[in-house]
């Protein structure tokens, strides 16, 4: 019965083995490489402040192709220290909890996979400045 079954486990090693050889010769197998779909050589296009508060900056920005996802970045100064503040997989990001009329500088890159699964970035959008409004009250409704 050993014997049986010691035969058994190495013909389905064998065969897990030829099967696995076979697989990494075929088209799109373990083996093939291609060149990374994701390109690194654009930067991210459209970023633009699309709306204020007293203490929030929304941004939005065109989808970059074939874009696992996005990196935002902020400086209190156009030529400061950036540091990431968000990564997110949509194309627009609400910033807030800010100080009104407190101006900080962002920019973004889109982020995706090359084919042997390394995370690779497009260049950086251009770099823009967001500052919370400070809620305009003229024209306000009073003595109701």
């Amino acid at each position: 019965m050993k014997k049986a079954a010691r035969k058994r486990a190495t013909g389905i090693f064998i065969f897990a083995l030829v099967l696995m050889v076979a697989v990494s010769f075929m088209p799109g197998g373990m083996t093939e490489v291609h060149g990374a779909t994701f390109s690194t050589g654009a930067q991210v296009t459209g970023f633009k402040v699309t709306g204020t508060e007293s203490n929030a900056v929304t941004f939005a920005w065109d989808a970059y192709p074939e874009a696992s996802g996005y990196q935002i970045y902020k400086a209190t100064s156009k030529n400061g220290s950036y540091e990431r503040i968000k990564s997110t997989t949509a194309t627009s990001f609400k910033r807030t909890g800010l100080t009104t009329g407190k101006t900080c500088y962002y920019k973004v890159r889109a982020y995706g996979k090359n084919s042997g699964g390394s995370t690779v970035y497009s260049k950086f959008s251009g770099i823009i400045s967001g500052t919370p409004a400070p809620i305009n009250t003229a024209g306000a409704v009073t003595n109701l």
